[in-house]
């Protein structure tokens, strides 16, 4: 039950820095990570079955909120891909 993944633009620009937390069904964040250069991120400790929301933040970037199902099997990397650039 680890979870995985990358962030990138629409056009498929990776993008680093990005803040990804993970939030239980009551909404109380349970574990927060950061992409690195290569935009991947990673969270080491297992997660419990269940539903949980996964949110992205960038000062440049905006992510939908995406949820996920543990089930005990094998999770899927995760694309956080952004909705659009903030314009400054």
């Amino acid at each position: 039950n680890l979870l995985v993944g990358m962030t990138v633009s629409q056009d498929n620009r990776l993008i680093n820095n990005v803040i990804i937390e993970i939030k239980d069904r009551s909404g109380l964040p349970i574990r927060t990570a950061k992409s690195n250069n290569l935009a991947q991120f990673f969270f080491a400790i297992p997660l419990k079955n269940g539903i949980y929301t996964i949110t992205a933040e960038h000062d440049q970037y905006h992510f939908a909120e995406q949820q996920v199902q543990v089930t005990g099997e094998i999770i899927p990397p995760l694309r956080l891909v952004s909705q659009e650039a903030f314009v400054s």
